[in-house]
């Protein structure tokens, strides 16, 4: 679902599904509901869950399929107290709720930044800035406005490297075909030759850019993803996917023109 609202095709990598947006994956969310369930029969001692809850902890070893023994893998997996604890306490809603949310959503940044470290296709991606509590600045820089929605899933296809290039079609479906870019020939057509080199896209760059405003053209790390910045800056996201989506757009028409030539 994550994916389809993003507009991201199915190859795109799972860690980019919940950093750009900044949303926790339903395994995730499950847990934590689960983990705050506990917490509510937890503090009513006068119920029967309560007094279920005592006995399954106290006669069920590890491998018991009972919802308390998964709560204490829960528990073990997020380094929160024993579930044997949390009855004994009785943690307020408030504080459980900040505890369970905090090391939830730690694990999984933790998790997801070791697993998009190792894969090419997100190494524009800042890691380190990325959170599962606060979107990527290329959503918060898109208004509810249909063209700077478009303009940012260019962007995103690009920062996680699922835009269509023909260097990334031949690599996986055509290897025998040559990968280099169809409309200078110069080599592989790649992100970093379409956003950067191409010479055939130079005048959608002089257009999408204005150094006047924003001096040279940053690096493609820079430009894909300028979160290492202390305080990203929304106009230079903008322009920098307004310079994606006018690279986009004249390699379109471009390519367009030599499949009718």
């Amino acid at each position: 679902m994550l994916r389809q609202l993003q507009s991201l095709p199915q190859q795109v990598a799972k860690e980019a599904v919940y950093f750009l947006p900044g949303c926790l994956p339903l395994e995730a969310i499950i847990d934590k509901r689960a983990l705050k369930l506990f917490q509510k029969i937890a503090t009513n001692e006068a119920s029967l869950l309560y007094q279920v809850a005592l006995r399954q902890l106290a006669t069920k070893d590890i491998n018991s399929k009972s919802w308390f023994i998964h709560i204490v893998k829960l528990c073990c997996k997020y380094e929160l107290p024993s579930p044997h604890s949390i009855l004994q306490s009785q943690p307020s809603d408030s504080s459980w709720k900040q505890l369970v949310d905090t090391k939830v959503r730690e694990f999984w940044e933790q998790d997801l930044r070791a697993s998009a470290s190792e894969k090419s296709s997100l190494r524009y991606l800042n890691l380190e800035a990325a959170s599962l509590k606060d979107p990527n600045i290329v959503w918060k820089a898109a208004m509810d406005n249909k063209h700077e929605v478009e303009r940012a899933t260019i962007k995103a296809r690009l920062l996680t490297g699922c835009y269509n290039l023909h260097g990334r079609r031949v690599h996986y479906k055509d290897p025998d075909k040559l990968p280099n870019c169809k409309l200078c020939s110069a080599e592989v057509e790649t992100r970093e030759h379409m956003v950067t080199s191409c010479p055939a896209l130079q005048p959608a760059r002089d257009a999408g850019w204005s150094k006047q405003d924003h001096g040279d053209l940053p690096s493609i790390a820079d430009l894909l993803d300028h979160t290492t910045k202390s305080v990203p800056d929304l106009q230079l996201e903008k322009a920098s996917q307004k310079l994606c989506f006018k690279l986009h757009c004249q390699r379109l028409r471009a390519l367009n023109a030599l499949a009718q030539g």
